[in-house]
């Protein structure tokens, strides 16, 4: 069975700021392009709110929300140094700033400077831990190797997420199979189900785990097909039934489900691969050759 690897954490970016859009009249240029910087980075147009917030820093470049809102602003355009530096003059303003701190060690845990990130978790107040923290403080000591010190902190992390986070599965899982909590992993996972069932990643990463896990082959197959019947069709999910079934010994669904595949994938080596290996299952010997020469001209 291979071994789960680690997935980047994604940078989000957390912000003080209310969802409610505020009221722009009767203030003062700062504060209101401070305001109008909010609301646009809220609705996602970051180049806009770029443009807002500069005018708030050419008035005063010292104003810690200013400085925040950059750092935000360029972490959600990708310019993490510059996200990195206006955080970092965030907290010299205000040595409170919880959001800086945590964005800080986001940054950091991104780059793989594992030090420099639990140095900035270290600067979160009791009060102000939260999900996101936890999450990464748990992925630090599963990076690190500290699997008992993941541990309990993953498990409190899963409990008070309230959106599926497959990251979270993916180390907490892996934490748990080098702690040998099979059980408990097998029942976190199930737990799960009864949570995610309509969710299409969850489909695909828990029929995974099932196969190639606990070696639940056929209960996997059910699981994609009962999903498949409910929720409609995809490409990765009809791959994962074919690779499942497969494994259950069942040729004639690995075969339909392959043959489901789009022509979207039509030069994707993996795909191409699992087909060769139906095909040669099947006896296709000249569909298999066949996938053996396009193997080559694209490889």
């Amino acid at each position: 069975m291979r071994k789960i690897s680690f997935i980047l954490l994604t940078l989000i970016f957390i912000t003080a700021c209310s969802n409610s859009k505020p009221a722009t009249k009767n203030l003062d240029k700062e504060e209101y392009y401070i305001l109008r910087g909010i609301n646009l980075s809220q609705e996602g147009k970051f180049l806009e709110a770029l443009q807002e917030y500069e005018k708030a820093y050419a008035k005063n470049n010292k104003n810690p929300i200013t400085l925040r809102e950059l750092g935000l602003v360029y972490g959600e355009l990708g310019n993490f140094e510059k996200a990195e530096d206006f955080y970092k003059r965030a907290v010299t303003e205000d040595d409170s700033d919880q959001v800086s701190y945590k964005n800080l060690a986001l940054i950091n845990y991104a780059k793989g400077d594992y030090e420099e990130a639990k140095k900035y978790l270290e600067m979160v107040s009791k009060d102000a831990i939260d999900v996101l923290t936890l999450k990464l403080r748990g992925f630090i000591a599963a990076k690190e190797g500290r699997r008992e010190e993941a541990y309990p902190i993953l498990k409190e992390a899963l409990l008070v997420d309230e959106y599926l986070d497959l990251e979270l599965y993916t180390v907490y899982s892996q934490v748990m199979i080098d702690e040998r909590k099979f059980m408990e992993l097998y029942q976190t996972l199930e737990d799960s189900y009864k949570k995610y069932g309509n969710d299409r990643s969850y489909i695909l990463f828990y029929s995974s785990m099932l196969s190639e896990r606990f070696g639940e082959n056929q209960k996997a197959v059910r699981v994609l097909k009962k999903y498949l019947a409910e929720n409609g069709g995809g490409d990765l999910l009809y791959m994962q039934l074919a690779k499942v079934a497969l494994s259950a010994g069942n040729d004639t669904t690995a075969k339909n489900s392959i043959g489901m595949v789009s022509d979207r994938y039509k030069y994707d080596v993996k795909y191409l691969e699992l087909k060769k290996e139906v095909m040669n299952r099947i006896g296709d010997t000249e569909e298999v050759e066949r996938i053996d020469k396009l193997l080559k001209q694209i490889s």
